[in-house]
């Protein structure tokens, strides 16, 4: 099974990559060279994604300080990209395309039309319409799409359901599983970011963290804003608002720690 165990960290000038291995501890697999016009970066179960250059080449880490290129976006700018534990997704030309992330040949598999936002986790990908802004979920096969919930300021994917913010972010909705269903289950959030251990929000107004405890309206207040958050399986790295360090949290009350030093952009990546 694929797990979302770690993250990956970008240099302040996103010219290098580290993975976190433990403690303070982080490994390079991204040198200034490798990553001098580096754009992106995406995790998710398979792993780890950067895009390169004018074109968006889109780059897979594949061990130590190597990497392999699986396509580009044509034109540039207009694809959304997102990972799952189940493969690699893009929009390429206005058709999502899916790559099994594994094998070194394995070719892109077109699995829909356009789509504006991709968003992916364990439980599994979702994708806005262009139009619309109606939510889909992919039901394993291409052009096998179910319709499941209408337009968001942004969603969520965990390993149980989907969580999207209303369009105003006025409140934060759980998919029920069946059809178009969704229960509010929080008021206004600025931000929601979900992976395996669960959801978390950032308060619209002060940037505070909550983390979604399974009920409608009970949350937990862990900690202050960030840039940026990143949830793992087993819980959840922050960004200061300045970019200065990354912190690990605790999982009790608001209590974090310190476990890295600048950087520009976080994810939480999976290994085999």
């Amino acid at each position: 099974m694929v797990v979302t165990n770690t993250i990956a960290a970008s240099t302040p000038d996103a010219r290098a990559v580290f993975v976190y291995t433990g403690g303070t501890s982080w490994r390079q697999v991204a040198t200034a060279a490798q990553a001098n016009a580096y754009r992106e970066m995406h995790g998710g179960g398979v792993g780890l994604v950067l895009t390169f250059g004018p074109n968006r080449a889109i780059f897979q880490h594949i061990g130590n300080s190597a990497w392999r290129e699986l396509t580009t976006i044509d034109p540039p700018g207009t694809g959304s990209i997102a990972l799952t534990a189940e493969g690699i997704y893009a929009v390429l030309n206005a058709k999502v395309y899916r790559h099994s992330g594994f094998a070194s040949a394995s070719p892109w598999t077109e699995i829909g039309s356009n789509a504006r936002r991709l968003f992916g986790g364990r439980y599994g990908l979702v994708a806005t319409d262009p139009t619309t802004g109606n939510l889909f979920r992919y039901l394993g096969s291409p052009h096998n799409w179910q319709h499941i919930g209408g337009p968001g300021a942004m969603f969520a994917v965990t390993a149980d359901s989907v969580y999207g913010l209303t369009p105003n972010k006025s409140g934060v909705f759980r998919y029920d599983g069946n059809g178009t269903s969704w229960t509010q289950i929080g008021s206004a959030a600025g931000e929601i970011y979900g992976g395996s251990w669960g959801l978390v929000a950032t308060d619209p107004t002060n940037g505070n963290l909550s983390r979604y405890l399974g009920s409608p309206n009970n949350w937990q207040h862990i900690g202050g804003p960030g840039a940026m958050f990143a949830v793992t399986d087993d819980t959840v790295f922050g960004l200061t608002p300045d970019r200065d360090a990354v912190y690990r949290y605790d999982e009790t009350g608001n209590s974090w720690t310190s476990v890295g030093g600048p950087a520009h952009q976080i994810v939480a990546i999976g290994w085999a």
